[in-house]
């Protein structure tokens, strides 16, 4: 028996295809996986190349695997995903005793893997332009590396939008959209395996069938054929764009009582001049057309964005522009990225570059107001009955144990979960006290107290 470790990098995406690699070694027969890169063979890293920070990130990865490969720790190493894609050639001569799993070697990756362990290292994949349409990643057993309560769906690869400082359309190629059928059997095998929460993610989830023949957007039929698995109690839809978020859309996400009140859509920033410059659209005008339409439909709506701060030729103007959308709009939940010049975007060919320390005078201040508006929007959960998805009991590792301030300091943590307004690894915990939790759920908790950020609740039977 080999075996195998692997680091998984990036988004959930990613971490889609980091399942899908574990799950064609594992059906092998003669590997064993481990998570502990010390006591593997091999060790695969599935890298991001989307920004400067998960480059680095990646690379460095890699270069302490390579120390001990070169320490004779390891047999073999493998690099895979985004970076590969885009950097290739020049990763090969970074590491030149790496081996390297283009997108296209996927669906052979336990081969690849026998030939590196025996000396023949797999060369990279010529630097990414377009991808080819029909690669769709794996799509087959998969070995899930998350919480059972939850587990990413991907409906989609690609993008064929050109916001003017992405390169994942270069990296993944066009928007293409996976069949509905197998989007429902990999859903009832994720419930088979008790999997309670589907978390749809793509690079554009609104632009799900847009691009097949009658150009629809088919996301509302897609819930309603979910909505029937068995054993699936939530469905959470992350990335959604604001141009494609349709009324009839918001209608289904009100209707479909498996759907969560949720929505996250990256509005990117709210100066119209700022979003022009993107290549995003729609303008600011149709961003709040959107919002204001989801509050009135969906009731307890839980709004969630992302945005970007030190995009060229961002004027103080234009940043005031979105602190004040922020203020008024009050996100509940909100991350924020500075502006990362990517080769070969249409970004850094724009003049007027934003100075590094304004761009991190920038983030800061709105997180700073960011946590104010989340801290508020949580207080008003205090005392409230909410249905909360168990992710983490204690018996289960990796419980994350500190002082709470609620009513009750001495009742010890049981459980870690979330509320329908909590994705999970992005968004706030609910630290459960009491006796009795089981993972999976929902089920229904008493809201007690807020500790920053966090809730604590007990069950409902608890005072």
């Amino acid at each position: 028996m080999m075996k195998v470790a692997l680091i998984s990098l990036g988004c959930a995406k990613n971490l889609v295809d980091s399942e899908g690699l574990l799950g064609r070694l594992a059906d092998t027969g003669d590997m064993d996986l481990t998570q502990d890169p010390e006591d593997a063979d091999g060790v695969i890293i599935n890298t991001c190349g989307f920004l400067q920070a998960a480059r680095e990130e990646s690379e460095d990865v890699t270069a302490e695997m390579v120390r001990l490969l070169r320490g004779g720790r390891l047999s073999w190493v493998a690099m895979a995903g985004c970076l590969v894609e885009r950097y290739g050639p020049e990763l090969s001569k970074k590491f030149p005793d790496v081996t390297f799993l283009g997108f296209k070697d996927y669906e052979n990756v336990e081969t690849l893997v026998r030939r590196a362990r025996d000396g023949d290292l797999n060369p990279p994949p010529p630097p990414s332009k377009r991808r080819p349409r029909e690669h769709q990643g794996i799509h087959g057993s998969r070995l899930l590396l998350t919480q059972q309560s939850f587990a990413y769906l991907r409906i989609s690869e690609g993008c064929s939008l050109r916001c003017s400082f992405c390169v994942i359309p270069d990296i993944r190629g066009e928007y293409r959209s996976r069949n509905p059928e197998d989007l429902v059997a990999e859903a009832e095998a994720l419930a088979l395996a008790g999997v309670n929460e589907l978390v749809l993610v793509s690079q554009d989830t609104t632009y799900f069938g847009h691009d097949q023949k009658n150009n629809e957007f088919l996301l509302p039929q897609l819930l309603e054929q979910l909505r029937h698995v068995e054993g699936i109690e939530w469905i959470r839809l992350h990335y959604l764009n604001p141009a494609f978020t349709s009324g009839r859309l918001l209608r289904a996400m009100a209707e479909i009582p498996e759907v969560v009140p949720y929505l996250d859509m990256p509005v990117q920033h709210a100066a119209d001049t700022v979003l022009r410059r993107m290549k995003r659209t729609p303008g600011v005008a149709g961003i709040r057309k959107v919002i204001d339409e989801a509050r009135q439909r969906i009731p307890d709506l839980t709004l969630r964005t992302t945005v970007m701060v030190g995009f060229p030729g961002e004027t103080r103007a234009e940043f005031q522009a979105l602190l004040d959308f922020l203020q008024d709009v009050r996100f509940d939940r909100l991350g924020c990225f500075t502006f990362s010049p990517e080769p070969g975007t249409p970004a850094v060919e724009l003049p007027d570059p934003v100075p590094e320390d304004v761009k991190e005078e920038r983030r800061h201040r709105v997180m700073e107001l960011q946590e104010g508006l989340t801290r508020s929007s949580q207080d008003r959960k205090v005392g409230t009955i909410q249905d909360i998805m168990v992710d983490i009991t204690v018996d289960i590792p990796g419980l994350e144990v500190q002082d709470l301030e609620g009513p009750d300091p001495e009742m010890k943590i049981q459980g870690e979960g979330r509320t329908p307004g909590d994705a999970p690894e992005v968004d706030c915990k609910v630290y459960l006290q009491g006796e009795g939790w089981v993972c999976g759920g929902p089920v229904p908790a008493r809201i007690t107290a807020r500790q920053d950020f966090d809730l604590i609740a007990c069950p409902l039977e608890e005072p």
